[in-house]
């Protein structure tokens, strides 16, 4: 594959631990239904040596599939009911992007994209 991958990842900041695993688990079946296999995703453990599932989602994708993602990633939040909602999602290049509550619900699609696509290398 010669396109550049991006990665980002998301967190659900102000839920349990629990409720915070469940919501990872739920918005990665809700990225994979929208775009299917053009994009690694996995679930890291905040803690190697806990047992629980995890509470970041880790996305590593082309250029191609960034728009159909973040509005997956739209979607899943306006269908959430929780006004504890604050997620934050990191680039691989140190971009981060913090929503919360109804902002979160309703972000915008081409603000994900922007703060995900990287100005191309020089050289």
């Amino acid at each position: 594959m010669d396109e550049q991958q991006i990665a980002i990842r998301i967190t659900f900041d102000d839920l349990t631990r629990g409720e915070a695993n469940r919501a990872v688990q739920d918005l990665r079946e809700a990225i994979l239904v929208r775009v299917g296999d053009e994009i690694g995703v996995s679930i890291e453990r905040d803690d190697p040596d806990s047992q629980d599932l995890g509470s970041t989602l880790v996305l590593l994708f082309g250029a191609p599939a960034a728009v159909a993602i973040a509005q997956g990633v739209r979607a899943y939040l306006a269908r959430r009911s929780d006004p504890r909602d604050r997620i934050t999602i990191k680039t691989n290049d140190g971009t981060e992007v913090v929503a919360s509550g109804e902002a979160a619900r309703n972000l915008d699609a081409a603000a994900l994209v922007r703060a995900i696509r990287r100005p191309p290398r020089k050289g």
